[in-house]
């Protein structure tokens, strides 16, 4: 290890430490003759804090006064923070030509301006009102989900998407008319009313099959009296 360089803790001991490589949390940066001494061979001097110089490079442009200082993707070598990462100091002085700078070592969290701006919106007042903030509006959307689902009263959008399917006002619309729904029922906010009974011309009813009449049995006929004979007067025929 040499001075300047920004070394994190290795993982096999807690006072062994090794060059720091991107996307470790930094432990400090080695010193020429200030700081506390960690490291197998003797002990090497580590800052974690005050003013020390450090190795840096410009992956992340030129370094100027008062830039937060990161890991580059050179193993012990710092960089301009550009995003949102853990530093390990800020500069006190532009960068040189001999790839050094000076720090005020400070091992935090640093929040690049575009996220710092999103940060400060979470806690500004909506409308004036010094108890409704956006920050107190998504823990209460948060608290909604139960088992990854979200349950809430309403939503309105200006487009739904299902996946990699999106639907604006239109398109919805003409979903629900090829569904048979009712278009201006929905544009006016879902309204479901039942439909008007139609009447039974409508309907088209099954008509009933045609009967043939039934003729009634002809009655039966009168017997036909036969004639009798004509007594003569002497009683002879």
């Amino acid at each position: 290890l040499e001075a300047g360089e920004i070394v994190a803790l290795a993982t096999t001991s807690a006072r062994t430490i090794a060059r720091a490589t991107y996307g470790q949390s930094a432990f400090g940066v080695v010193a020429n003759d200030e700081g506390i001494l960690l490291g197998e061979a003797g002990g090497v001097p580590v800052a974690q804090a005050g003013k020390v110089m450090v190795k840096v490079n410009n992956e992340g442009g030129d370094i100027k006064i008062g830039d937060a200082i990161t890991l580059s993707s050179e193993a012990g070598v710092g960089t301009r923070a550009t995003t949102t990462s853990r530093i390990i100091g800020i500069a006190l002085e532009d960068e040189d030509s001999d790839d050094f700078v000076q720090i005020a070592v400070r091992n935090e969290l640093y929040f690049a301006s575009e996220t710092a701006t999103a940060l400060d919106t979470l806690f500004v007042p909506i409308e004036d009102n010094e108890n409704d903030i956006l920050w107190n509006r998504i823990t209460t959307l948060a608290s909604n989900f139960v088992d990854g689902v979200l349950s809430v009263t309403g939503i309105k959008t200006d487009e739904l998407c299902v996946g990699d399917v999106c639907v604006d006002e239109a398109e919805f619309l003409q979903m629900v008319e090829q569904a048979g729904g009712n278009s201006s029922a929905a544009a006016n906010g879902g309204d479901n009313s039942s439909p008007e009974p139609q009447s039974e011309a409508e309907v088209n009813p099954t008509p009933e099959p045609e009967t043939e009449p039934i003729s009634e049995p002809a009655p039966d006929p009168e017997p036909v009296a036969e004639p009798q004979p004509e007594l003569a007067p002497d009683g002879g025929v």
